[in-house]
């Protein structure tokens, strides 16, 4: 699904423009996370942590259209992500 993505421009132009991992400067993350925090905000960067999806705890919440249905978008992303891996394997397995 991700390779297909790639080959078309306007999906590509949507990853130039949405897709952010955020600033992440290891020493001083290292030696202090919260000022390498601060020092990635004072140089007008967002921080890796500040949204990061790493854990279900800084995954959002999201109920269905009629509330009876909630997802949290960390275990979302985690679930495609398996799926998208186990498909990719199962083919290279074949080959």
């Amino acid at each position: 699904m991700f390779e297909d993505g790639k080959k078309d421009k306007k999906f590509l132009e949507i990853l130039e423009k949405k897709l952010i991992s955020g600033d992440f400067q290891l020493l001083p993350y290292v030696l202090n996370k919260e000022d390498a925090i601060k020092k990635s905000n004072m140089e007008g960067n967002v921080h890796h942590d500040q949204i990061a999806k790493d854990d279900k705890s800084m995954g959002k919440n999201i109920k269905s259209k009629n509330g009876k249905k909630s997802i949290n978008t960390f275990d979302a992303a985690r679930n495609l992500a398996q799926r998208q891996t186990n498909k990719i394997v199962k083919k290279k397995l074949k080959n």
